[in-house]
């Protein structure tokens, strides 16, 4: 799991933003898995996201369109966080050892 100290020092919405993202290329095979949505909300509470943002993150994991992805990208295009969502994607790949 990832070190969330320094996700602590960025804005609350490109932490959300950051999560959402994640969440939303969780349903690339258009499910989220429990362990999935799980993982989703273990991490959105180590960066100290509120208990509402925390719902929408799930949510967006549930969410098999694409807006939430593109609304996150947008607001990570200018962030250095956009450099540790690849790092982020890959442990939420393994974290039900499916690869599509």
């Amino acid at each position: 799991m990832l070190n969330s100290t320094p996700l602590k020092n960025y804005t609350t919405a490109e932490r959300k933003a950051y999560i959402q993202a994640i969440a939303s290329i969780a349903t690339a095979d258009r499910t989220a898995s429990a362990a999935e949505l799980e993982y989703l909300s273990i991490l959105s509470t180590e960066i100290g996201l509120s208990e509402s943002d925390k719902e929408s993150i799930i949510k967006s994991g549930e969410d098999t369109s694409d807006d939430n992805l593109f609304q996150s990208i947008a607001v990570l295009k200018n962030s250095e966080l956009r450099f540790s969502l690849l790092a982020e994607l890959i442990n939420l790949a393994e974290s039900d050892n499916e690869y599509h």
